[in-house]
């Protein structure tokens, strides 16, 4: 909020100008007609449109506005002021002293606001300032030079920053306000959140390859995974405790692990087994380095979803940097052999 005031002759005129749109709202700039106490934006547009033509009726042409109107108008706002502002004569009309005191603010006033309009839109062309995006590692690895490539080209005054962890730790973020934009595994819409699913994947035990396992062929069944000791982030533990349980079975869980390099580490160790994502296992499959069964009877699927905070404004860069997620993980999809899962009433399909 800005005040300001004029002294004219025989007394003074205090206006406020409200530069600060509720809500974050730009658009309300635009939607709100601007009002000094009395007088308008547009009333002093058209005053100094008349001093520009020297005339009302050429002033009139160029607003556009019928003559008798813009006259209503300038009578209006010498009422408010309590003065006159412009004498008429045959050639013209001349500033009065109060006149060229309202011109010199007018002009000020005018110039601010069209400054204001033109940054406003600007923002909205070009937008800037920081967001944050979260992501696990898993989806991470194969998301992220993409997803900045993509945003940094869009987007080139915008800072993004990435915050990359398990689920568990995503999602206390997105609901503490720490992040705007995050992929998580396997959350719901709540207060905190607004959720999209994305796309769905099958998951796989994997193990060193010098683990013995009690296993035959390539294929392990749900049943058969409470008899192998497992290393679990948190956020897959209760994936795969959900499962078991649905078989009055429990996992044998040898070690928690909430970090992907000490994951595979152990993994790779042969201390456990683990399970990840179908794709990752299959690049470390096809670099020798794991053991890996796909998981039946039933197939244990993780889904991808898209959320974002509902405790951080959701600003158009917010909703940019949701776009290019959403097209990248699509892009990625036939990739990795993902099932899409497009906006409600389409049919998912596998990619």
């Amino acid at each position: 909020m800005v005040t300001v005031g004029i002294v004219f002759p025989g007394g003074s005129v205090q206006y406020s100008v409200n530069n600060e749109p509720s809500g974050g709202d730009t658009a309300a700039v635009a939607a709100r007609p601007a009002v000094l106490n009395g007088m308008e934006i547009k009333q002093l547009r058209q005053f100094l449109a008349i001093l520009r033509t020297g005339s009302f009726s050429r002033a009139a042409v160029t607003l556009g506005v019928a003559q008798p109107l813009l006259s209503r108008q300038i009578r209006s706002l010498e009422e408010e002021l309590g003065t006159e502002l412009l004498y008429r004569n045959g050639r013209g009309v001349v500033l009065t002293e109060a006149g060229r005191l309202l011109q010199q603010h007018a002009e000020s006033i005018v110039n601010s606001v069209a400054d204001a309009e033109s940054s406003i839109k600007s923002l909205a062309l070009t937008p800037c300032g920081e967001v944050v995006l979260g992501l696990p590692p898993m989806i991470g690895a194969s998301l992220t030079v993409p997803v900045v490539e993509s945003f940094r080209k869009s987007y080139p005054n915008v800072n993004l920053r990435i915050a990359e962890a398990f689920s568990g730790y995503i999602l206390e973020w997105l609901t503490s306000a720490r992040l705007d934009v995050a992929i998580i595994y396997n959350v719901a819409q709540s207060a905190f959140l607004s959720v999209e699913p994305l796309v769905e994947e099958d998951l796989c035990l994997v193990a060193a390859n010098r683990l013995e396992l009690p296993i035959t062929g390539v294929e392990v069944r749900v049943a058969e995974l409470a008899n192998i000791p497992l290393i679990l982030p948190n956020g897959l533990r209760k994936l795969v405790d959900g499962h078991l349980a649905r078989i009055g079975a429990v996992p044998r869980i040898a070690f928690e692990v909430d970090g992907l390099s000490a994951l595979l580490r152990l993994t790779e160790h042969g201390l456990a087994a683990t399970i990840m994502s179908g794709s990752m296992a299959r690049q470390y499959r096809a670099e020798a380095r794991l053991q890996v069964f796909s998981i039946v009877d039933p197939p244990m699927r993780d889904q991808l979803h898209l959320a974002t905070s509902t405790q951080r404004p959701a600003i158009p860069v917010t909703r940019a940097l949701a776009r290019v997620v959403r097209t990248e993980v699509r892009a990625l999809a036939s990739i990795k052999h993902w099932t899409w899962l497009p906006p409600q009433g389409e049919e998912p399909y596998e990619a």
